[in-house]
Order: structure tokens, then sequence, then C-alpha cells
């Protein structure tokens, strides 16, 4: 079983917050993936989109059932919106460094 259990509070947030930034940079065809991550930016942007949905539905709503995720896409879905925080976090850094010198 790759995912034991629901996300909750802070994590839940930050992972809620980075699915819909990742559905926008899809949406927008911009930044969308990376490529860090061959596999995932193989697959189309329609299927990346699919996989996002589903595992943030999965892991985020209460009512619905774990199962539906325990595939190795959905697993690679999950960490390439864990690469997009990073991203973010990334820029964001850059730009508070770029105001300060």
């Amino acid at each position: 079983m790759i995912f034991t259990g629901k996300l909750k509070g802070t994590f839940a947030c930050l992972f809620a917050k980075s699915c819909e930034s990742y559905i926008e940079k899809v949406s927008d065809c911009c930044n969308d993936t990376s490529s860090e991550l061959p596999v995932w930016s193989g697959l189309s942007p329609q299927q990346r989109l699919r996989l996002v949905r589903e595992v943030m539905v999965g892991l985020l709503c209460e009512k619905e059932s774990l199962a539906r995720i325990q595939t190795a896409q959905h697993f690679l879905a999950f960490l390439g919106i864990w690469y997009n925080i990073r991203c973010d976090l990334d820029v964001e850094i850059d730009t508070a460094c770029d105001h300060i010198e």
C-alpha cells in the first residue's frame, strides 16, 4: 500500500494549495513540469491533470477511498506535487533575495 492515510492539518492545506497552483500552471502551459522528473514530464498535460485531481481528492476528502489511488502513477503524481512545492519555494526564496540586494 502506497498511501496509508489521509493528509491532515498543515500538510493537507499545503498539498491542496500546491495542487491548485499546479493545475493553474498546466492550464496556462507555464512551467507545469520539470525535466528532473522524466516519467512525470513524459505524460501529457491531460494525464497529469487527471492524476493530480485523483490524488488530491483521494488524499484530502474523507469519504473517498484510498484504494483508488494505490498505483505507481498516482504516487508519481504525489511526488510531482511535492516537487512543485519545492520549486515554488525556490522561486520565492530567489525573489526575496533579489529584494534584499
